[in-house]
């Protein structure tokens, strides 16, 4: 668990990614991710132009859990649980997030580059993005009433929808 009370755009990067906007931060490389989700037979549409696109992501929809072992009992909570939508007030609208794949910039792998994976602040670059309206710009932080302390593994599980 990486969390901060601050603004978020990444429910995870890699430790090399953007740490400072994530909440969770997977030992996991780009590549690999994007390769275990075509391995599952998903398909996606990178239809987003930029960061903050006002677009609706594209691509097959999944669902993301997230589990961590708290004084010796497993608490498990889908990823929207995670985050706080303070312009709604509220933990973030439970949705499918969708596979979008990153991108290709002539032959760099831009999920690699950036180290982005699941966006909550829609980017081309991150291989999972979600399709509510808050991924264009709404204030998005980590639900610190719910996350474990900094530093916890976690175990992040992504079933096909």
């Amino acid at each position: 668990v990486q969390a901060a009370s601050r603004i978020i755009e990444y429910l995870a990067t890699t430790p090399l990614g953007k740490v400072h906007e994530t909440v969770l931060s997977l030992d996991v490389e780009p590549l690999h991710l994007q390769l275990g989700m075509l391995g599952l037979g998903l398909e996606y549409e990178n239809n987003l132009r930029a960061q903050g696109d006002s677009r609706t992501p594209k691509g097959d929809p999944v669902e993301i859990w997230v589990e961590w072992e708290r004084n010796g009992a497993l608490e498990r909570h889908l990823a929207e649980e995670l985050v706080y939508n303070e312009d709604e007030g509220r933990v973030m609208q439970q949705t499918p997030w969708v596979f979008t794949g990153s991108r290709m910039q002539g032959s760099l792998f831009m999920a690699e580059a950036t180290q982005s994976l699941i966006a909550t602040y829609r980017d081309h670059d991150a291989i999972l993005n979600h399709p509510l309206p808050s991924g264009a710009g709404q204030a998005l932080r980590a639900n610190l009433s719910i996350l474990p302390p900094r530093g916890t593994p976690v175990t992040v599980t992504i079933r096909p929808l």
